[in-house]
């Protein structure tokens, strides 16, 4: 899209895009439909797939905080020397940097906030762990206000998120909001569906996993379900349930010796390209995501979810106020479960059993992730952001 000054011209700076994180394929394929519309220069911390298996404490994330912000100030000199006319920076931490310098430069700051950070912090009696958490939550809880106040527009992944997010902070600053979700990249999926390897699977049903092995995404409570399954549930003797779980994290010891103890088949990938991860997930039989219900969880629907819509894998996931909001039916969508074993049990052993209901959910939930296409979130994003930028400048 073109300007008075020219093609339109966007500086991104998000953490990283090179990963196989959510987070980082979901800004890497943003930034990618964002190209069609704009100049595109994107600035990162991490140029390449970093993982690390250690437990994530409160002073890791301290850690995060503060490299984050040291990192804002290099590329708030780089906003300042390249002169973009948007600026879009993920994290209250990077765009903190880049709101202070503001008066050196004309562009409009798109800031998002992607969800609430102290809530992903795992509960800890370790004094020591209490004393770092109350000091981590304390300096994001100013920074967040800070960058809310001061940003010309901030993106949200859900308005349900940023009504918990100002009722956290204490602030309803006046300022634009834009709902930017997890998408999808139709094209791209159509791809994997072309290439994906056709599996024959007699007598095999598997229940897929993909993400981050972390305490509030309920793995756990999955494992648990499969073993109640081959317990209580009336299925075929025949029949083998397997658990592929696509990713990596804290928990990953904890569900290798679950699946031994239970004798459920598990296959653990660790961290894979998003390529062979969405190719895995289209040899899923379900994909099934038991969440604890925090604020990221309660007000966000995961890109995995997207996924596996678009590649008509059906979904159980605990039933989050984000679904009821954005009109997610149950049994129709999606199946719903507390996170809770027999309730996950019961979703997954209705999808075994009633496969006129599998392919009824498989086919609503494929339509209905149409309006997740990036290009369709590319497109209002550039509309409101060239709207303010004209704003800004009449006013001046």
């Amino acid at each position: 899209m073109q300007t008075s000054a020219g093609r339109l011209r966007i500086i991104a700076i998000v953490p990283t895009i090179a990963g196989n994180t959510g987070d980082a394929v979901n800004e890497r394929q943003f930034i990618k439909a964002l190209s069609r519309f704009a100049d595109v220069k994107v600035y990162s911390i991490v140029s390449r797939n970093i993982t690390t298996k250690i437990k994530l404490k409160s002073s890791n994330y301290i850690v995060n905080m503060l490299v984050r912000i040291i990192f804002g100030f290099y590329f708030a000199l780089i906003v300042v020397l390249k002169k973009p006319h948007i600026v879009y920076v993920r994290t209250s931490f990077l765009a903190l940097p880049v709101l202070v310098f503001r008066k050196l430069y004309n562009a409009i700051v798109v800031a998002k906030i992607p969800a609430i950070l102290e809530d992903e912090v795992p509960k800890t009696r370790n004094v020591l762990e209490k004393v770092s958490f109350t000091f981590y939550k304390h300096f994001l809880d100013l920074i967040d206000r800070f960058v809310m106040s001061n940003s010309d527009i901030l993106a949200v992944p859900s308005l349900l998120l940023y009504e918990e997010l100002a009722k956290r902070r204490r602030i309803k600053p006046n300022t634009n909001i834009i709902v930017l979700p997890a998408g999808i990249d139709s094209e791209y999926i159509e791809k994997i569906k072309i290439s994906a390897p056709t599996v024959v699977k007699e007598n095999v049903f598997i229940a897929g996993f993909v993400g981050l092995l972390e305490w509030w995404q309920g793995v756990d409570i999955l494992i648990e379900a499969l073993h109640v399954i081959k317990q209580k549930c009336n299925i075929n003797s025949k029949l083998r349930l397997k658990v592929l779980i696509v990713g990596d994290g804290p928990l990953r010891k904890k569900i290798e010796y679950m699946c031994r103890k239970y004798e459920i088949e598990c296959i653990i990938t660790g961290f894979v390209p998003h390529e062979k991860s969405l190719k895995l997930m289209s040899i899923m039989d379900v994909l099934v995501l038991p969440s604890i219900r925090i604020s990221t969880t309660n007000a966000n629907i995961p890109i995995k979810v997207l996924e596996a819509w678009a590649l008509g894998i059906p979904v159980v996931t605990t039933h989050h106020r984000i679904y009821h909001i954005l009109g997610v039916k149950d049994s129709v969508h999606a199946l719903f479960c507390e996170p809770e074993p027999n309730s996950v049990a019961n979703a997954i052993c209705k999808l075994i059993k009633d496969r006129e209901l599998y392919n009824f959910i498989k086919f609503n939930a494929q339509n209905y992730v149409k309006q997740f296409d990036y290009n369709k979130l590319a497109k209002k994003f550039i509309e409101i952001s060239i709207n303010i930028l004209k704003m800004k400048r009449y006013d001046k």
